[in-house]
């Protein structure tokens, strides 16, 4: 009995003290590798240009068709949108103003001209001022993601300034802009 008792303390103390009574397998070890992917972001737009046509001032109007914005690039985007040229004479702003417009953005799934509401939803954005970058709200992907091999569509509202200092044809330039996720 004491033998037995003197083995049980033996090998519990050898537990305690870091041993064991089973060797480890001294011939595996673990490594760590790492890559980095190289990708490409590529987007497209079709149609690449839409015209209101004559609009009232202190009107809004939205498009009756849709851009399609393509990610045909390798890798998942995630989208931002700007005004790159403003027209001349006028101002993107958050209200309609004499020379102040404001544009929105939509996007969904939908094939068919929208109505009114989808410009309230929260897959509406407003542009910013030339200059300014804001994120394009995607309401089928998630918000401003666009997957790899994704694409959605793009529908806009217009509100007209309230007043114009001249009846000449403006033309606003925006850029869509993704960033590999």
């Amino acid at each position: 009995m004491k033998i037995i008792a003197r083995r049980i303390i033996l090998a519990v103390s050898a537990l305690l003290c870091g041993g064991s009574l089973w060797a480890a397998d001294p011939g595996t070890t673990d490594g760590t590798l790492t890559v980095t992917p190289v990708v490409s972001v590529s987007l497209e737009l079709a149609p690449t240009t839409y015209a209101f046509g004559s609009v009232d001032v202190g009107k809004s109007t939205h498009s009756l068709s849709m851009q399609g914005l393509h990610n045909i690039g390798t890798v998942g985007v995630t989208m931002q949108k700007s005004i790159q040229i403003e027209p001349s004479g006028w101002t993107a702003g958050d209200a309609a103003g004499t020379n102040v417009y404001v544009l929105y953005a939509a996007t969904t799934t939908l094939a068919a001209p929208p109505d009114t509401s989808l410009f309230t939803s929260n897959s509406a954005t407003k542009f910013l001022p030339a200059g300014g970058l804001n994120g394009l709200n995607d309401g089928t992907a998630g918000n401003g993601a666009l997957p790899l091999a994704g694409s959605t569509t793009i529908w806009y509202r217009l509100d007209m300034p309230l007043a114009s200092s001249s009846q000449a044809q403006r033309t606003i330039t925006v850029r869509y802009t993704g960033t590999a996720q």
